[in-house]
């Protein structure tokens, strides 16, 4: 969002900032109004120290102790199951237990923040009340029994920084028992927990554990209480927030009596999505005893668009009564449906009360066209007819439509079934395949046909199936029923309802991706007459430069105009991201990046209409699973966290408001691309003539771009509509780029890219702990102009300014009390009169000594070299080299004592105690400059030793086995193992799947052997291109010594076997032609399965897999990853890696390195 604050001459300051769901919360509850005592706590390492209470790492008495900054912790791993998931706590019993009175606890912890995707959750013992009163079965009123047993309840979850720091992170606790209840234990610090699900990190270190009282009772339950005309506590543009509370007081109604009426003293702070406090209110008023509720509404007014939080704050100081509640709401960037996209649209999963209310905020987002699927199992009665099962169902979707119409929507109706569906009748599992036989698709036609007359008035179109061309282990086509058989069903639908009603469009094919070879079998089958073309051209993995989102897009449009189809409309019906999934890990990047997709396919004319994929989250699981987390609005929460509401928005909900509201009768122009990374795309509008270009770079830190406009004034709006005027030097302007998209808006007389203005000439700024910073700017204007630095909250940075006078200057700041780390930091360049630069800055914060550690292969063994860089221009550093982990080398690797002189760069080798070849090792190195605090500079990461030793003679490929005796690396652990969670999949251990593998070489030959034992071995009915889905393996090579590549550039092979035939097939390739590259010219593979064992073995020659003519000798590197499919006969439901970069991302960046050996 836009940050403004006031500026001489009457301008604002605007720039965009990060958003995590707790990222706003600078450590947790904080009121030093309330005192607390320390009770119990526990110090976490290889020797504990616990006082008061006992803590326990799950169910395993093993536990993992890391080391991060010279100090220690007990190490949390979201991919095991309960053993290591949770720290258990259970406070002494004389200290707390069974606490009925309502007083209130606060729980301190301290953990590692070493990434950005991480997260802990808090969940404890707490108080399950009944109302006061309940009516039982004669009807009469009575007073029940007291509080019910306890329940778990959660605190918020909390979402690491990346700040590379110890940090701690406080809960407020209310209604706490202490009753031993949480599976014998009175509450635990996890990565997983039933709301938050996993957390979606590496591991997490925890170094302490605090508990305190307070000394007030939490005897109050506040409630936020949206209005129904602001669902999910959505606000819009020039409306002021009217947020609404509930207070009751009959939980505890022994004490509340008691206490009778009393004065409440309650204090409302707003904060916006930095943590900055933007208004505080107040109010007081009298609680009666046992209220059952109180309703107040305060009414107030925020500047900019964005989410913010509110803390809710009751007290009553006399009887030491302490409650709160901790809220959200957003103001979004829209006119309330009055201006719509009429190129957008959204799938929405709908038939509740609630839905007329959630269709009204689609609409208010400027979208009017809603795809909503019509499952045939709601009418089915039997396997032999569609006659309407649910007279209740098929009314309530008629229903449904006729009010979605009559608020302006247009509703796009999907008819398909799926096999969970189908299910519930107790369908044969051939009729609940898609409709082929003759039969079949006369039964179809006359559903579809119904399905028209119930219908037709209110739809805008109907759609036939959804995704058929999943195939097996998929719900939509599980008897992988051919692209024939599609083409058959839909000519049957089309004809259908266009015999019901002959101007009703029927959208056809509805693809998962964009798969040209299956659309191109419908078409030859026939089914070229369709009224709208629709895919779903999904690249989820991450943003939509790297991950080539158009690219399948252009071949379908290009054969759809070979096919004489070029004038019928294409459609994507579903395109989205999932927030906290692969590379998209914050509700923001989801946002962002579809919004820059959505304006990249129209850009180049791909698409007629855009439909996002979903509205809604489901599941109550914010952090679980990809298909939880596509929506742009909140779901219904079972149990709201704090600072979490029912169909609260999400950021991208105000992103595609605020796009929609720029582009609702845009046409699209030319682009600028920023290499590989970044675009400008333009576009102007049809009634205003207005010029507006969409700005974003996905390079890490972004990019800065300078343009001449040939204008001297422009707008510049961030991604949710905040605006402020900038102004050029000669029409030229200079932005920071980042995935945080912005919008220009002005009279463009050019639009090149060019150097001048007024700019720094770099994002990343690097800065030494402890001494001034420097910040360079350069200045085209020919007069003086002022450069400030404004900090975010939080940061130990002051404001500084200067004036640059001349064409080059610095800024300098006082870094002197900055933490180690990284921060953003806001640069504004103006004058009295124009503000020319206003953006992001990032300042990565380093130790006087930097220290860097490279592995290097030797002839008989591994070298760590430890480069120690003294960044200080004043002083010489001296300290010692130390190898923390693993443990077990710490004694046979001896400190070295170094002095590093000012200015100096100095290499030690230290030889490391491992094998030619060996399993990954994670290496923790040390170099310490203060032996009291420890502090100095640390590395930690985790090395590969994998390794090819080269063939005493050609390898001879039958499965046997017998030529492998060495160099193997074993796939047996829970963190090599990537479950599918959506499935329900957890690893057993190395039982229920493991492999031996190993690598060799000669100078004209690959070769891979691997030794998977599976306690289910399943692999059957399906074609090599999907053998990946089975049991099968997969690995990727490229020579890349220099990282020159594209990270998308490898070869990828699948190796597996489908009905006992060997299936050898390649899924990439950097080779180039006409040429059926699936195959492998040369490729020779064997795959035995005996008993519980499945070999693999396989010969590649070096001709069929290096695009280059490389010398293969020792020494060479290359890049090398694989994953061990894991089937059961449920579906592919995880695997085992061996690097990462071959499953879902297809990223060589992530692979392992293979080193060449003798």
């Amino acid at each position: 969002m836009l940050c403004f604050s006031a500026f001489p001459g009457g301008f604002v300051y605007a720039v965009e900032t990060e958003y995590a769901h707790t990222s706003r919360l600078k450590g947790g509850w904080q009121n030093e109004s309330i005192e607390r005592t320390l009770i119990a706590y526990a110090k976490f390492g290889e020797k504990c120290e616990m006082y008061k209470m006992t803590a326990q790492m799950g169910d395993d008495t093993s536990i993992e102790v890391s080391r991060a900054l010279g100090k220690e912790g007990w190490t949390l791993d979201p991919d095991k199951g309960e053993s290591a998931r949770y720290i258990n706590i259970n406070v002494d019993k004389d200290t707390a237990y069974l606490v009925e009175d309502g007083t209130s606890y606060a729980v301190e912890v301290d953990y590692f923040d070493n990434d950005e995707l991480s997260s802990l959750s808090m969940e404890y013992s707490a108080m399950d009340y009944q109302p006061l009163y309940h009516q039982d079965a004669s009807g009469e009123y009575a007073q029940p029994s007291l509080n019910k047993e306890v329940k778990t309840k959660e605190g918020e979850y909390l979402i690491f920084g990346g700040t590379g720091l110890w940090q701690t992170y406080c809960w407020f606790l209310d209604n706490p028992t202490f009753a031993d209840t949480l599976g014998g234990f009175d509450m635990r610090v996890g990565v997983y927990s039933d709301t938050m699900k996993y957390s979606r990190g590496s591991k997490a270190v925890i170094s302490e554990i605090r508990v305190y009282r307070l000394e007030t009772a939490s005897r109050i339950e506040i409630k936020n209480s949206p209005s129904d005309e602001n669902l999910g506590n959505i606000f819009y543009d020039g409306e002021s927030i009217e947020f609404g509370v509930t207070f009751s007081n009959v939980n505890y109604p022994i004490q509340n009596q008691y206490d009778g009426a009393y004065p409440l003293d309650v204090v409302y702070t707003v904060k916006d999505i930095d943590g900055k406090t933007v208004n505080t209110m107040t109010e007081s008023f009298t609680l009666a005893p046992l209220t059952e509720e109180e309703r107040h509404t305060k009414t107030f007014n925020v500047d900019k668009f964005g989410i913010y939080t509110v803390d809710v704050e009751a007290y009553c100081r006399e009887k030491k009564i302490y409650s709160r509640l901790a809220s959200e709401f957003s103001y979004v960037h829209s006119d309330k449906g009055k201006t719509v996209n009429p190129k957008s649209g959204v799938q929405i999963a709908l038939l509740s009360p609630k839905d007329t209310q959630i269709a009204r905020l689609a609409k208010n987002a400027g979208i009017p066209n809603v795809r909503m699927m019509c499952y045939y199992y709601n009418w089915r009665k039997s396997a032999v007819n569609y006659e309407i099962t649910n007279v209740a169902i098929a009314e309530g979707y008629k229903s449904l439509f006729r009010a979605f119409k009559n608020a302006g929507l247009n509703i796009d109706a999907n008819l398909h079934s799926a096999s969970w569906m189908g299910a519930a009748y107790n369908f044969s599992e051939i009729e609940r395949t898609p409709p082929y036989t003759e039969n079949g698709l006369r039964r179809w036609s006359d559903y579809c046909a119904m399905m028209a007359n119930l219908l037709g008035d209110t739809v805008e179109c109907f759609e036939i199936w959804n995704e058929y061309n999943l195939g097996p282990n998929h719900s939509f086509n599980m008897e992988n029923r051919p692209a024939s058989d599609y083409a058959k069903m839909y000519i049957a639908s089309k004809k259908a309802i266009q015999s019901v009603n002959p101007n009703i469009p029927v959208v056809g094919l509805n693809t998962s991706g964009a798969p040209y070879a299956w659309i191109e079998e419908v078409l030859k089958a026939g089914a070229t007459d369709m009224d709208v073309l629709s895919v779903h051209p999904y690249q989820w993995y991450g943003n939509p430069l790297t991950y080539n989102t158009t690219v399948n897009l252009k071949k379908v449009k290009k054969m759809f105009e070979d096919y004489g189809m070029g004038d019928i409309p294409i459609w994507i019906t579903e395109y989205g991201y999932s927030s906290h999934y692969e590379e998209v890990n914050t509700d923001i990047d989801q946002g962002m990046y579809n919004a820059q997709s959505y304006a990249m396919i129209m850009q180049e004319k791909l698409s007629d209409r855009f439909y996002f994929y979903c509205f809604l989250d489901k599941d109550n699981a914010p952090r679980a699973d990809r298909e939880s987390n596509f929506g742009m609005v909140r779901g219904k929460f079972d149990t709201e966290l704090p600072y979490t509401v029912s169909y609260a928005a999400k950021p991208g909900y105000l992103i595609i408001s605020n796009m929609n509201m720029l582009y609702h009768d845009a046409e699209f122009s030319d682009c600028i691309n920023i290499g590989e990374t970044g675009k400008i795309i333009r576009s102007k509008s049809k009634s205003t003539g207005k010029q507006t270009a969409m700005l974003f770079s996905n390079r890490k830190n972004g990019e800065l771009v300078t343009l001449d406009l040939g204008t001297d004034k422009i707008t510049l709006y961030d991604a949710y509509g905040n605006k402020e005027e900038i102004s050029g030097v000669n029409g030229i302007y200079s932005f920071d780029l980042s995935k945080r998209i912005k919008y220009i808006e002005g009279d463009f007389k050019s639009f090149t890219r060019v150097t001048g203005g007024v700019f720094p000439p770099y994002t990343e700024i690097n800065a030494v702990y402890g001494e001034e910073i420097k910040i360079p700017i350069v200045n085209y204007t020919g007069k003086t102009v002022s450069a400030k630095i404004i900090p975010y909250e939080e940061s130990s940075l002051n404001i500084a300014e200067d004036k640059i006078s001349g064409e080059k200057g610095f800024l300098t700041i006082n870094g002197g009390d900055a933490l180690k780390g990284s921060e953003r930091v806001r640069l504004v360049l103006s004058d009295d009169e124009n503000v020319y630069f206003n953006g992001n800055l990032y300042i990565s914060y380093k130790e006087n000594a930097e220290l860097s550690t490279t592995l290097i292969p030797q002839e008989n063994g591994w070298t760590m070299r430890c480069t120690l860089t003294n960044l200080s221009d004043t002083k010489d550093i001296s300290g010692y080299l130390t190898v923390l982990t693993p443990k077990e080398w710490t004694e046979k690797i001896k400190n070295v004592n170094v002095t590093v002189k000012k200015g100096e760069t100095k290499n030690v080798d230290l030889p490391l105690p491992v094998s030619l070849v060996s399993e990954d090792k994670v290496i923790e190195i040390g170099f310490v400059t203060d032996e009291e605090t420890k502090m100095g500079s640390y590395r930690s990461g985790n090395y590969n030793f994998s390794a090819a030793l080269k063939a005493k003679e050609p390898v001879k490929i039958d499965g046997d086995g017998s030529e492998w005796t060495e160099g193997f690396i074993n796939l047996n652990r829970s963190d090599q193992f990537h479950s599918l969670l959506s499935l329900g999949s957890v690893y057993q251990g190395a039982d229920d799947l493991s492999a031996r593998t190993a690598v060799k070489w000669d100078d004209e030959n690959f070769y891979l052997y691997a030794d998977v034992l599976d306690n289910k071995h399943f692999s059957t009915g399906v074609t090599p291109v999907n053998i990946w889905q089975m049991d099968s393996i997969q690995f990727a090579v490229v020579y890349d010594p220099k990282d020159e590549l594209s990270r998308s550039e490898f070869e990828e092979i699948a190796v597996g076997e489908a009905d006992g035939e060997v299936i050898l097939y390649r899924h990439k390739t950097r080779f180039k032609g006409d040429g059926d590259y699936t195959k492998i010219d040369g490729g020779e593979a064997a795959v035995v399965v005996d008993g519980l064992h499945t070999y693999y073995e396989v010969k590649i020659p070096w001709s069929s897999l290096m695009v280059e003519k490389v010398n293969i000798e020792p020494g060479t590197e290359l890049k090398f990853a694989m994953v061990v499919n894991e089937n059961d006969g449920v579906g592919r439901v995880g695997y085992l890696a061996l690097g990462d970069g071959i499953v879902s991302s297809k990223n060589s960046s992530l692979f392992k390195r293979l080193y060449i050996r003798n």
